[in-house]
């Protein structure tokens, strides 16, 4: 667990470039490894990380189109594979990043 991370989200551009959009200090990092099998039933290890973030009014897009962003921190780049604002009480979001593996 770490506090105080910067945390980076991207978007991408209509011309599919990825730029800056947000810029976040964690609150809370875990990390955790994952597992999936594609359909070759070949082992795909990826590296899931959960993000605790501040509620920013900035992020609610990212939860209806996640596709379109992605978080950068510490050097790694992990799609955004789940959000959760809890209760939507607009405190805290866990944001679930996963490796592109």
């Amino acid at each position: 667990m770490t506090f105080g991370d910067i945390v980076k989200i991207d978007r991408i551009t209509p011309d599919g470039e990825w730029e800056e959009y947000l810029t976040l200090r964690a609150l809370q990092v875990n990390g955790g490894k994952a597992s999936d099998f594609d359909a070759a039933g070949t082992d795909t290890a990826s590296k899931r990380v959960q993000f605790r973030v501040r509620w920013n009014r900035c992020l609610p897009p990212v939860e209806l189109r996640p596709a379109r962003y992605r978080i950068r921190w510490r050097g790694g780049e992990y799609r955004v594979a789940d959000y959760d604002d809890y209760l939507y009480r607009h405190r805290t979001v866990d944001l679930t990043g996963e490796s592109y593996g």
